[in-house]
């Protein structure tokens, strides 16, 4: 027998249809970020250059998992340059306040996803208490802390002249 709920009869009812692609151009936003990025992807400077970060938390993300990083430098930098296969892999919070970074990933990991969450250090006592939940409840949720030492962010201002200042994490 098959279920099918109301509100998927008229998704089923409408027909397939293709999109032809115009154009293999890249958005110039895309050049202008991929311009500042990409020569840091592969960067072996300490500390290291915020688009290796990036790129070496994407590595150690296993298949199904989520990164979610606090609001701010990092989450900027990872909100504009995080390189996505499925939607749903980063998340940065619209708000910032203390922990829920930490909340989001604790919420994936219950729910089954290995969770990686970047918060700057030090840490905070809300994101530490949740950190030690998530050990209490065996979660698979990582939480790490980045400081100056960690993360050389002196390349933001590059960034943010071409992608634009998020406003929502300064409500």
């Amino acid at each position: 027998m098959l279920h099918v709920h109301p509100l998927q009869i008229e998704t089923l009812s409408i027909a397939p249809t293709t999109t032809e692609i115009k154009s293999l151009t890249k958005p110039p936003l895309f050049t202008a970020i991929a311009d500042i990025a990409q020569p840091g992807y592969l960067s072996e400077q300490t500390p290291r250059h915020p688009a290796r970060c990036v790129m070496d938390v994407k590595r150690s993300v296993p298949p199904g998992g989520v990164v979610v990083v606090e609001p701010g430098l990092l989450g900027l930098w990872f909100a504009r340059t995080f390189p996505t296969e499925t939607p749903g892999t980063i998340i940065v919070p619209a708000w910032s306040k203390p922990g829920a970074a930490a909340a989001i990933g604790l919420i994936a990991a219950i729910h089954g996803r290995h969770a990686t969450v970047i918060t700057s250090s030090p840490m905070d006592e809300i994101t530490a208490a949740i950190q030690e939940m998530g050990t209490q409840i065996e979660a698979p949720v990582k939480i790490e802390q980045w400081g100056p030492t960690d993360i050389d962010l002196s390349k933001t201002q590059s960034l943010i002249a071409v992608a634009g200042e998020v406003l929502a994490w300064k409500t």
